[in-house]
């Protein structure tokens, strides 16, 4: 008998989690980052 854990949807609390974050890497070592936050670009001013 064997049990595995399979995350299907990763919230951002997890993310920002230190063990979360640990386990992750060690997992998926070759992966460079498992999100990246940027704010979003202002709107364009339209000529009136």
């Amino acid at each position: 008998m064997s049990v595995a854990v399979i995350y299907k949807d990763v919230a951002y609390e997890a993310l920002i989690d230190g063990k979360f974050m640990e386990a992750a890497r060690k997992a998926m070592p070759d992966l460079p980052f498992l999100h990246h936050e940027f704010d979003a670009s202002e709107a364009e001013k339209v000529k009136s």
